[in-house]
């Protein structure tokens, strides 16, 4: 008998711009990040992410856009082994978020654009 679980995750994907500051920026003032990384966001695709190391077989459903942020999205998928081809590739650009990290408390500020949906029409 096969061990491993077959799952289906529904849900927003995003880019995550991540961004670590020494302190988080005053109003109007130009400021120093100390690192910058780029990465596939959303709870659902970073949890099939960990459910595909434990060896369990992930499908994904959502959407993003036909640009470069949504190539990178289906890249990291792919990377990832986290199936998608029933989601959908929509004329609405890819969902991202920036996320800033204060660096010595690790607090966090997030802000989204939400362009694409889940794929899922009701």
């Amino acid at each position: 008998m096969d061990s491993t679980a077959h799952i289906l995750g529904l849900g927003l994907v995003v880019v995550d711009q991540i961004m670590t500051v020494e302190k988080y920026p005053l109003v109007d003032s130009k400021n120093e990040a100390t690192a910058s990384l780029t990465q596939l966001g959303g709870p659902v695709p970073i949890a099939l992410s960990q459910l595909v190391k434990f060896g369990h077989r992930c499908r994904f459903v959502g959407s993003w856009g036909s640009d470069p942020w949504g190539e990178q999205v289906e890249r990291s998928l792919t990377r990832r082994g986290i199936v998608f081809e029933h989601s959908s590739d929509t004329s609405e650009s890819t969902s991202v978020s920036q996320v800033w990290i204060e660096q010595a408390t690790g607090r966090r500020t997030s802000c989204t654009v939400r362009n694409c949906g889940t794929g899922i029409e009701t």
